[in-house]
């Protein structure tokens, strides 16, 4: 009889463990999703474009300059004073840059040398090429600002 309540125990326990683990595994991400400890597996993304304007708005870019498309406005973390307004031509991930970069805003995370290689008034209206990790949250770490001319 001891035998028998210990097999009945033994298999209630089993069907438990396996029922709470199927159910943790549905509870994940799939894919290239977030990391416990908040990284995203994602690679680098690149964009290329032009620097119109310096501390502005889309609206005026658009009211001084209606033929301007693809214009975004990057505002600079941590110095919500520095933003600029680009327009870009071309995206590493379109599909992704469209899906989290709405409407239009994205906050840059960088040095403060590298905004302002960035938004230096020499480098208005040149070819730039920027390149970081872009976060879910339209957090983009740029790590690399290059003028490919």
């Amino acid at each position: 009889m001891l035998k028998r309540t210990k097999m009945l125990w033994t298999g209630i326990l089993a069907t438990f463990l396996f029922l709470s683990g199927a159910s943790l595994s549905w509870a994940q991400p799939s894919g290239g999703g977030v990391m416990p400890f908040g990284g995203e597996l994602r690679g680098i993304m690149q964009f290329t474009g032009k620097v119109v304007c310096v501390d502005c708005s889309i609206s005026e870019v658009h009211q001084a300059q209606p033929e301007l498309e693809n214009l975004y406005l990057l505002k600079h973390v941590g110095n919500e004073k520095q933003q600029a307004v680009v327009t870009v031509s071309t995206v590493s991930e379109p599909m992704r840059w469209d899906a989290v970069v709405f409407p239009h805003q994205l906050l840059v995370r960088t040095t403060d040398a590298l905004f302002n290689k960035l938004t230096a008034e020499d480098n208005l209206y040149k070819t730039v090429q920027v390149a970081g990790l872009l976060r879910n949250d339209r957090i983009m770490d740029v790590e690399a600002v290059t003028f490919p001319e």
